[in-house]
């Protein structure tokens, strides 16, 4: 579905810009699957072609062999780097209450004057980030097991785009909050973590095929180079991403 403005223009949850920009929802999910697919794919050919550039990457961590190397990525990116973020975005609130005049403990200023409202608007680029994090931590602890380096990258693009957004936000004017092109990008990073999450419920709800399972498990079992790249590639075939697009497309139609 695309949000036009005319939707958008009292919304911060609605994807569009006031310059007449639009986000086609479509296009999100159709981004994000074919990130996803290139990791997939760009491991496999990585186990194949350096062996030891995917096992720095996709081998087992010596902390948890559950793990992959690169999920370090995951908890410098999305964890370390966005709670930076989100305290960097509070340190404006805090200069902006010293600048706009508005003391603690309100949380919001109550006037209408110029001051106000852009103390209001410096406060909901925080706010808009904090109510969005622990979506994008808990999707990103649980995809990153299977996709460690797309989803430390969709964590970096979430906090570029972040602060845009909020820089937007802070000019007073709340209709330029999407100023900038990278602050579409925070729907995108959001949207983003869900799918990589989606393939372990839908491994433990039962849905995935026995055989595939039995072979997935053999590569456990082992801790070759070619078998880690095995581990990569299967993930499709257990997990296509075609299908779940596809299935979203036709929840799209029917709402």
């Amino acid at each position: 579905r695309t949000v036009t403005t005319e939707s958008a223009k009292h919304d911060e949850g609605s994807i569009g810009g006031d310059d007449g920009s639009t986000v086609d929802g479509t296009k999100l999910v159709a981004q994000t699957v074919g990130v996803l697919v290139a990791e997939t794919y760009g491991a496999k050919y990585l186990a194949g072609a350096h062996p030891a550039l995917h096992a720095t990457l996709w081998g087992p961590s010596t902390v948890a062999a559950m793990l992959p190397r690169a999920y370090g990525l995951v908890a410098l990116v999305n964890v370390v780097g966005a709670a930076f973020a989100v305290v960097a975005l509070g340190l404006k609130v805090g200069a902006a209450r010293t600048e706009c005049g508005v003391d603690l403990p309100a949380m919001y200023a109550t006037g209408t004057d110029a001051r106000s409202v852009r103390f209001n608007c410096v406060q909901r680029g925080h706010q808009h980030a904090l109510e969005s994090l622990p979506a994008l931590l808990a999707a990103s602890m649980v995809g990153g097991v299977r996709y460690p380096v797309s989803v430390a990258a969709f964590g970096l693009l979430w906090i570029k785009a972040r602060f845009a957004w909020a820089q937007g936000y802070a000019s007073g004017d709340p209709k330029k909050r999407y100023a900038s092109k990278w602050g579409f990008f925070i729907w995108t990073s959001q949207l983003a973590h869900s799918p990589r999450a989606a393939p372990w419920a839908w491994r433990y709800l039962g849905f995935c095929n026995a055989s595939l399972d039995a072979r997935y498990a053999m590569d456990d079992a082992s801790s070759s180079h070619e078998a880690q790249g095995r581990k990569v590639a299967t993930t499709l075939d257990r997990f296509p991403s075609a299908h779940i697009a596809k299935q979203l497309l036709v929840y799209k139609r029917s709402i």
